[in-house]
């Protein structure tokens, strides 16, 4: 646990101790205006599902729509924002912020992303920040903007919101100490300044890079490894997902239908641009396809369909790119990774008995589904890579590549053929009758009609 998480876990529990005498959204108030932007908006956001409160429940929601603007949070603000419109409507919380949030829709009146092409923007801001923060020189509030409302940040800070904050602690020798510090820890965040610290180092290999994949970025060939495991004419008569380059942490992800972003440093450290492209244009191509809606951040089941969602979609894109036992004979950099990677994989049918028994206590009791979710999110870590691609290879084996096809729209249907398949392998069932009613019935529930 880092020390920033550290820091909300503590704020929770003084709030929560705190509660008859103030609400919780007055603490994320008194963050936010102490500018701990990253703490008010973590806390407001874990706090969403506890609250009982409408009003309540609005009030973290304008905080957090704040402090996640004043991070560059740009999309995910907006996003809030809209979740804010209509589930609060004209409340008397709303009308109470209504000129705040006048100033944060004027912030967050950016014009839409493309949806398909090639961008590099982001590191054209990225550097000009960069150069003035290695010189311990304040960025005017304009350069932030540019580069946190450039296409690739647009992307990555709806995975890493921080990266303002990241980029301040990992470059300017006025805050060396701290990031002395952080570094020493095994977290995240540990993991994402030592990254930004060592970018910069390597500003002519990016450049030589970004030159040879502006030239000739394997889109197609990502797009053919992607089909395969994608549901017959998935890919047919779409344009291929936006890709945009940034700086912010050694990895790629898809946003979905808003296209992928990768760090730039990712690739150039571990190649395999085809492969990452393919994996992350799955994702992509698995939204337009996906048949069970994702509950509301407030909905007592958010974790659970978060995880089992991640679940499939990792478990099956590894399919792609990360054969078992996974190696980077390439990339010695990611060999610990590798070792990680193994052992959990290995572990799968005890983290599926495991999973199975949080179901049950939920099954049992509908008012422990929050709490059977995030329990099977910490059994998943990873967003489930490791032990969903488990699971999508003992499916691919027994059956071949078309049984993953239900899975593909369904994350329910990816458990039933998983227990399948280990019916016809001998083994026992993995999931009880009761955690199969549960999952049945959410299922019914979210089932787009």
């Amino acid at each position: 646990m880092s020390v920033l998480d550290r820091s909300v876990v503590m704020l929770v529990v003084l709030a929560s101790a705190a509660a008859a005498q103030a609400p919780l959204s007055d603490s994320v108030m008194k963050l936010n205006r102490a500018g701990r932007w990253e703490q008010a908006a973590q806390l407001a956001r874990n706090s969403l599902g506890s609250t009982a409160s409408t009003d309540e429940r609005c009030a973290l929601r304008i905080n957090a729509i704040y402090s996640l603007t004043r991070l560059g949070a740009y999309t995910t603000a907006a996003s809030e924002l809209k979740t804010l419109d209509s589930q609060c409507g004209e409340s008397a919380v709303v009308r109470q912020w209504a000129k705040d949030l006048a100033a944060i829709r004027s912030e967050l009146a950016l014009p839409p992303l493309p949806k398909s092409g090639l961008d590099f923007s982001a590191l054209d801001q990225f550097w000009n920040i960069a150069d003035l923060l290695v010189k311990d020189a304040e960025p005017p509030e304009d350069a932030w903007r540019s580069m946190l409302s450039s296409v690739g940040y647009r992307l990555s800070t709806m995975v890493v919101p921080t990266t303002r904050s990241d980029l301040e602690i990992a470059l300017r020798p006025s805050r060396h100490a701290e990031f002395d510090s952080l570094i020493k820890g095994t977290d995240d965040r540990a993991s994402r300044l030592k990254h930004l610290a060592g970018v910069v180092n390597h500003r002519a290999a990016i450049a030589r890079y970004r030159d040879s994949i502006s030239r000739s970025l394997p889109v197609q060939e990502a797009i053919a490894l992607a089909a395969r495991f994608l549901p017959p004419h998935a890919t047919e008569g779409k344009d291929p997902p936006l890709v945009a380059f940034a700086v912010f942490r050694d990895d790629a992800y898809s946003l979905g239908p808003q296209g992928v972003v990768i760090d730039i440093e990712h690739v150039v450290n571990n190649g395999g641009l085809t492969l990452t492209l393919a994996h992350e244009f799955h994702h992509s191509y698995l939204a337009d396809v996906a048949e069970i809606g994702r509950p509301p951040s407030d909905d007592p089941a958010f974790a659970l369909m978060n995880a089992l969602n991640g679940m499939r979609n990792e478990g099956i894109a590894d399919l792609i790119d990360k054969p078992y036992p996974l190696s980077y004979p390439k990339a010695p950099g990611m060999a610990r990774y590798a070792e990680s990677y193994n052992a959990a994989y290995a572990k799968t049918p005890t983290v599926i008995h495991s999973i199975d028994s949080a179901l049950a206590v939920a099954a049992d009791d509908s008012t422990k589904m929050a709490e059977a979710g995030r329990r099977v999110q910490q059994l998943l870590p990873s967003n489930g890579h490791f032990n969903g691609s488990y699971v999508a290879r003992e499916i691919y084996e027994s059956f071949g590549v078309d049984s993953l096809y239900p899975g593909v729209r369904n994350p329910f249907a990816f458990l039933r053929t998983y227990s399948a398949a280990e019916k016809k392998r001998g083994n026992p069932p993995p999931f009880s009758t009761k955690a199969t009613a549960l999952l049945d019935g959410l299922e019914r529930k979210y089932l787009r009609r």
